[in-house]
């Protein structure tokens, strides 16, 4: 048997890398990469970092992950991952059950917002739908305490508040009559639903819990005279809240109804920020000419604690 031997200068030499593949399970079917035991259809294992990468050719192509759930004849639900060009991340599903076949779009744009149901989310939460809570709602981190209603403050983080209805410093009197010249209207307690917040004196009202009130109020007068006098009568009224003074009319002329007679209705609302405690009243200056009776009839007047 002879050996021939191949001159250096003819021979070619060949070099093989040894590359790694795939692992298949001839038990379960299953292919790992990384893995000679993999526990699904496809399972990649890396120390440190791993990834599955699905690539187009260009940045205007869509890429698509779809996870479907379909029988043989293909009826069925699909749930996609899709890259839509550069508009973000979408998680959407696409189904033609009956009870399935409205497609929910989930939209992760490139500025970090979230829409759901909205393609374009112009916020960082952009629903367009629904929603239901069913743990705590929290502004900056605060719940809020029972009974509080949230408040937008325009372009400002909203706020938790008090809710006028579903507080009881709510307070109502009746304004008896009172003659000309210059004094305090007073007062008679028609209901006092938290007299620890309010207290109702004779002819001053003390606020007791600090916050903000809305109040409103009606107030006639009336004047009779034997003959028409040379001025007509006028009054003025303020809300006197110490230090300050809030002006609800100032002197105006009673309106005069013919024959000598003179009548005015006043009807008025006003909010104001109380510093507890606090006493107010109602200042009034009558002025009549002093020859005819002449008064400041029945009224009323209500206030109530909109907001802490």
């Amino acid at each position: 048997m002879k050996t021939s031997m191949c001159p250096i200068k003819f021979c070619t030499v060949v070099l093989f890398s040894v590359i790694s593949l795939p692992a298949f399970s001839q038990v379960t079917g299953n292919v790992g990469i990384g893995t000679t035991t993999p526990q699904a259809k496809l399972e990649v294992k890396n120390a440190g970092y791993s990834a599955i990468k699905i690539r187009s050719n260009n940045y205007t192509d869509t890429t698509r992950l779809i996870l479907s759930n379909r029988n043989n004849s293909e009826a069925g639900t699909d749930f996609i991952l899709s890259s839509n060009q550069e508009t973000g991340l979408n998680i959407s599903s696409s189904s033609d059950l009956v009870f399935n076949n409205t497609p929910s779009i989930m939209l992760l744009s490139p500025t970090g917002n979230i829409g759901i149901g909205n393609p374009t989310p112009s916020n960082r939460l952009d629903v367009n739908g629904n929603i239901n809570v069913t743990g705590l709602l929290k502004i900056n981190s605060n719940s809020g305490i029972a009974g509080q209603v949230l408040v937008s403050n325009g372009a400002a983080p909203a706020t938790w508040q008090n809710s006028a209805l579903s507080n009881n410093t709510r307070f109502s009197t009746t304004l008896t009559d009172v003659g000309e010249g210059t004094g305090n209207m007073p007062f008679v307690t028609r209901y006092n639903l938290n007299p620890a917040n309010v207290t109702i004196g004779t002819n001053s009202i003390t606020i007791n819990h600090a916050g903000l009130y809305h109040f409103e109020g009606h107030i006639g007068a009336n004047v009779v005279y034997a003959s028409t006098p040379s001025s007509p009568p006028n009054y003025a009224l303020w809300l006197y809240i110490a230090p300050a003074s809030y002006e609800l009319r100032t002197y105006d002329n009673i309106t005069s109804q013919g024959f000598g007679f003179y009548r005015d209705n006043l009807n008025f609302s006003i909010d104001v920020y109380i510093s507890a405690s606090q006493i107010l009243t109602l200042t009034y200056s009558l002025t009549t000419g002093g020859t005819s009776p002449g008064y400041l009839s029945g009224g009323w007047f209500t206030g109530y604690l909109i907001s802490d």
